[in-house]
C-alpha cells in the first residue's frame, strides 16, 4: 500500500498548528499550577487557621467566603462549616490563665548593675538624684540563675533646683503666697 506524500507548504502548516497549540497548552498548564499553589496555600493557611490555635477553635462563616473568594465561578460553592456539637460556654475568665513567669523563684540572687550618665560621672558634686528606672532581666551563669536590675538614676543640676523657702524668706512672701506654700 503506498504511503501518501504531503508536500512541504501542508507539513510547514501542520508544524505551525501543532507548536501553537503546544503554546496555548503550555500558557494552559503554567496557569492551572498557579491556581494549584494558590489554592494549596488556601488550604494550608485554613488548616493553620481552624486547627492550629487553641484560641482560634472555630471559624466563621464569612471569613471562610473571604478566604474562598479568588476561586473561579465553575467550582461548586462550599458547604457553610457546622457549628461545634455539644459546646456551650466556655470559660474565658483572666483567672483561670497562669501568668507568664509562674515557674521563676522570687528569691534568686540580684546583681545590681547602675549606669551614670557621662555628665554625672564627670562632676557628681553638681547633681541630685531625683528618681531611678530599674529594668530585671533575667539571666544565667552556667549552673546559676540570677536577676540583673540595671538601675538608671535621674538627676537635675542642684543649681536648677530651687531651694525651699527658709524662715526668713517666708516673712517676705505675701499672705496668699504663704497659704499655697502650705
Amino acid at each position: 500500500m503506498p504511503v501518501p506524500t504531503d508536500s512541504s507548504a501542508d507539513l510547514a502548516q501542520r508544524l505551525a498548528r501543532l507548536e501553537e497549540q503546544l503554546a496555548n497548552s503550555q500558557l494552559q498548564i503554567e496557569s492551572l499550577s498557579t491556581e494549584n499553589r494558590l489554592l494549596r496555600e488556601k488550604i494550608q493557611a485554613l488548616l493553620h487557621r481552624y486547627f492550629g490555635n487553641a484560641k482560634n477553635e472555630s471559624l466563621d462563616p464569612q471569613q471562610l467566603l473571604l478566604l474562598l473568594a479568588g476561586l473561579t465561578d465553575t467550582q461548586p460553592a462550599p458547604p457553610p462549616p457546622t457549628p461545634p456539637v455539644g459546646g456551650g460556654a466556655r470559660n474565658s475568665s483572666g483567672a483561670a490563665r497562669q501568668p507568664a513567669r509562674s515557674g521563676i523563684p522570687d528569691n534568686l540572687p540580684v546583681e545590681r548593675v547602675v549606669l551614670l550618665p557621662d555628665e554625672v560621672k564627670a562632676n557628681p558634686e553638681a547633681f541630685r538624684q531625683i528618681d531611678e528606672v530599674v529594668t530585671k532581666e533575667l539571666d544565667w551563669d552556667p549552673a546559676r540563675f540570677f536577676w540583673r536590675h540595671y538601675v538608671r538614676p535621674k538627676f537635675v543640676l542642684k543649681a536648677s533646683v530651687p531651694a525651699p523657702p527658709d524662715a526668713a524668706n517666708r516673712e517676705k512672701l505675701s499672705a496668699a503666697a504663704q497659704e499655697l506654700a502650705l
